[in-house]
């Protein structure tokens, strides 16, 4: 939780070099290579696996500032219920991502790492669709 507080920081230090959308690629390109780097290194140690986590956890509070504001600037009305309906979807994926972890696997470090390499993949995927829908929206 305390690594998951520099994520808006960083989002406000980052944002100033990188567009928010390369700021995106370069996040979800990241939490790829950290789900790799847990899946081959995980198992060396206590250690190795906090180490291997906690870049991830920083990469989601990255985006999120982004997200959310991108997000809550769709309604100019209804902004408490935007508000509880993305944290409620955001509780959803969670739960659902802790059910995944927690499937009877060989190893539960193996299960996080596909986990979080599955969710990085499928964010990347949405994020090809919905990026440029974003930014035709902003440049008009």
């Amino acid at each position: 939780a305390a690594a998951s507080g520099l994520g808006p920081f960083l989002y406000l230090r980052l944002n100033r070099r990188l567009s928010r959308f390369a700021l995106a690629n370069v996040c979800m390109a990241s939490a790829v290579v950290v789900g790799c780097v847990m899946l081959n290194f995980g198992h060396i140690s206590a250690v190795a696996f906090l180490s291997c986590f906690i870049p991830c956890s920083i990469l989601g509070s990255i985006t999120r500032p982004f997200v959310m504001n991108w997000l809550l600037s769709e309604t100019k009305d209804h902004i408490g219920t935007a508000s509880a309906v993305i944290n409620f979807i955001q509780n959803l994926f969670a739960s659902f991502g802790m059910m995944l972890g927690s499937l009877p696997w060989n190893d539960y470090i193996d299960g996080l790492a596909f986990v979080m390499l599955g969710s990085s993949a499928s964010a990347i995927v949405l994020w090809r669709f919905v990026a440029p829908m974003y930014r035709n929206k902003a440049a008009t």
